[in-house]
């Protein structure tokens, strides 16, 4: 009978309550599921609190790398897929005239439109950079041929009178897709020509260009 008294306390330890501060579900600290740690409802990690919570800091629905905020969102300002096209106006790289012939490219160029509804074309369509000179001889008729290599490249030719794609006049416009060459024949009444040469599709392509006025 001499371990009854020890029975006797071990009975009494272990109906006592757990100390706070220690791994209990009911008790501070821990890793209690209803205390501030790593608990469901609580600061920290929780999924309904600030720091990596769905609805708050980096949320779905929040400023930041959310999919409906400024910033990388498809819908919003910056890199979004449905921010406006470019719309001019053009700067030209080259001043031209009768008797020109030309080698350059549209690679690396700057993309400034992306359509020239002016011609009758659509809006969109056009997002390479483009190849844009002028030339200048008053009533005089031109006949202006574009040529490239590339077979992979589509590559259009577009005459205005000024640098607007959307409201300047038309002069003309060659935008086949069956060969690797475009002519565009225009009359000049005064002031320059704004000789557009710009990629159906992203891809640039080296060209050849040339001018005759007879």
């Amino acid at each position: 009978m001499k371990s009854l008294p020890f029975f006797l306390a071990v009975l009494l330890l272990a109906g006592c309550p757990a100390p706070s501060g220690l791994d209990d579900d009911d008790a501070s600290g821990g890793d209690d599921d209803d205390v501030f740690g790593d608990d469901d409802d609580a600061t920290g990690d929780d999924d309904d609190a600030t720091g990596d919570d769905d609805d708050s800091g980096d949320d779905d629905d929040a400023t930041g790398d959310d999919d409906d905020a400024t910033g990388d969102d498809d819908d919003a300002t910056g890199d979004d897929d449905d921010s406006s096209p470019a719309a001019g106006p053009l700067s030209f790289d080259l001043g031209m005239s009768c008797g020109y012939s030309l080698n350059s490219t549209t690679v690396g160029h700057a993309n400034e439109a992306d359509g020239y509804p002016a011609c009758g074309l659509a809006a969109t369509g056009w997002p390479g950079g483009e190849f844009v000179g002028t030339v200048g001889a008053g009533n005089t008729q031109h006949t202006l041929t574009l040529t490239w290599s590339d077979s992979s490249a589509d590559l259009d030719l577009i005459v205005l009178d000024g640098s607007d794609p959307a409201s300047a006049t038309c002069y003309g416009s060659s935008t086949s897709t069956s060969q690797m060459t475009e002519t565009v024949v225009f009359t000049l009444p005064s002031g320059s020509g704004w000789v557009i040469v710009d990629t159906k599709g992203a891809a640039g392509a080296s060209f050849d260009l040339d001018i005759s006025c007879p």
